[in-house]
């Protein structure tokens, strides 16, 4: 917690924003990122993995359309969410709603308080569309 609160404040005032909004998501991120490693190995592979996985697709995504890397809130967000689904051995209904409904929401408010930006009901629909069709295909 005490890491990611420091990145989240440094992140937000150098992007000039409300420092304290910065912390406390920073702080939210980091303990999330610290659950995955209290829960062992087999989260922490998980995590990983979901970590190289957007990896890949944002190296494709940069490769193809030119589109950025995503920012450290979005890989510590991907490694939290595929660590807590093992770890808490999420069946696939709720790993269903973790990762197509409430990860594209926790992207976009860990930039709200990191990076201010808005709420984006239009990149969230996006995201849960995509998310919703390719959700269980292989990924390896």
């Amino acid at each position: 917690m005490l890491a990611g609160g420091t990145i989240g404040g440094i992140t937000a005032y150098s992007n000039g924003q409300d420092v304290l909004s910065g912390v406390v998501t920073g702080a939210i991120i980091g303990g999330a990122v610290g659950a995955v490693v209290g829960l062992g190995s087999g989260a922490i592979l998980a995590g990983l993995k979901s970590v190289g996985t957007k990896f890949v697709s944002d190296l494709t995504a940069y490769i193809t359309f030119g589109k950025e890397f995503g920012k450290w809130e979005d890989y510590a967000i991907a490694f939290s969410f595929g660590g807590l689904t093992k770890g808490l051995n999420f069946g696939n209904t709720e790993k269903f709603i973790a990762d197509v409904f409430v990860r594209p929401a926790a992207v976009q408010l860990s930039k709200m308080g990191t990076r201010g930006k808005s709420l984006s009901m239009e990149k969230y629909s996006y995201d849960v569309i995509s998310r919703s069709i390719t959700f269980g295909m292989p990924n390896d």
